[in-house]
């Protein structure tokens, strides 16, 4: 028996196929592979790599129809769908936690404090920045993620994030010191404490220099791969309460943001950034030593860099599924 052969009799296609009794889904599946061979073969039903394929699909839902009826405890119940909940709660909780909570809420006091004042210029601030964090993100995220990757790109805005909001930390940090009595209303006149101290214009543009590039470098990742690399490193079982467990963490994140950034603000003051700060940092070493790369393998073979052999994928006889993931691996170790 051919490798061609073997692959159609193991996924009900083919010739083979016509004498399995017993098998009512044997027709249907001759179908499926024809439209299968059609777009992944160019019409040729012997394409090895077709019956791999259609084989790898088929083996994937049996498995995952089996593991159904799992509840939520299946989200905890292996090492490797330990460690996707662990990566879903990071993700959601740095996608509203990084700073960018300061800028969206309090934007308005922020162009106040560093004299700019008309509606009209504000509007054409904020517009800008929604703008620039559009194309940043349909620019940068959309067309290299699958170029430098998911995990480069979390690096990526993770560094920049911590270099501009410490930046924009620095030119806080002074001025505070002299200014420590203002109220909660006057809170925000601290970043742009340089303007309020001597009319600079220039130090109130650099507070705005900083917010553009805050939210440029938060473009490459956030924007997109909040939800997208969350879903990837789900399977197909776990998917819908995975995705549920993402979007309640990113709920109660924003919590952090509407609730605790007032009363950190009018405690702390400037101290209050530091908090982001290290926020940022324990983002930037999660990243590097926990977030898995999910660029190159198929759906089915990054089940298999969480959960190695134990994962809910169809496998042909050499294998081929696992080696693949476990050479994606390596790669991007």
């Amino acid at each position: 028996m051919t490798k061609s052969t073997q692959f159609q009799h193991q996924s009900g296609v083919g010739p083979v196929a016509h004498h399995r009794a017993g098998t009512s889904s044997a027709p249907r599946n001759i179908d499926n592979y024809v439209q299968h061979s059609v777009y992944h073969g160019n019409g040729d039903q012997t394409d090895q790599l077709c019956a791999f394929e259609f084989y790898e699909i088929q083996e994937t839902l049996r498995l995952e129809e089996e593991n159904s009826r799992n509840g939520w405890q299946t989200l905890i119940k292996t090492p490797g769908n330990r460690k996707r909940l662990l990566l879903i709660v990071l993700v959601s909780f740095f996608s509203q936690c990084s700073g960018n909570g300061l800028v969206s809420y309090y934007l308005h006091s922020i162009l106040n404090s560093v004299g700019i004042e008309s509606s009209h210029d504000q509007a054409v601030i904020n517009g800008g920045l929604q703008l620039w964090s559009f194309l940043v993100a349909i620019g940068f995220s959309s067309f290299l993620v699958d170029v430098l990757g998911r995990r480069m790109l979390f690096m990526i805005a993770a560094v920049g994030m911590l270099v501009s909001f410490s930046i924009w930390t620095g030119y806080t940090h002074l001025p505070l010191v002299i200014y420590r009595d203002w109220t909660f209303s006057d809170k925000w006149r601290r970043c742009s404490a340089v303007y309020a101290n001597t009319g600079d214009t220039g130090a109130g543009s650099a507070v705005i220099a900083m917010i553009f590039l805050f939210y440029g470098v938060a473009g490459f990742a956030w924007p997109g791969l909040t939800v997208a690399y969350c879903a990837e490193i789900l399977p197909f079982q776990i998917r819908a309460k995975g995705m549920a467990v993402a979007f309640a963490c990113t709920s109660a994140a924003s919590v952090f943001n509407q609730y605790v950034n007032p009363i950190g603000l009018e405690r702390l003051q400037w101290k209050f950034y530091f908090v982001y700060i290290a926020i940022l940092v324990v983002e930037c070493l999660c990243i590097w030593f926990l977030f898995v790369e999910t660029k190159g393998p198929t759906l089915e073979e990054i089940a298999a860099l969480f959960d190695g052999d134990d994962a809910n994928v169809g496998r042909s006889v050499e294998g081929v599924t696992h080696q693949r993931a476990a050479n994606t691996e390596k790669i991007s170790a």
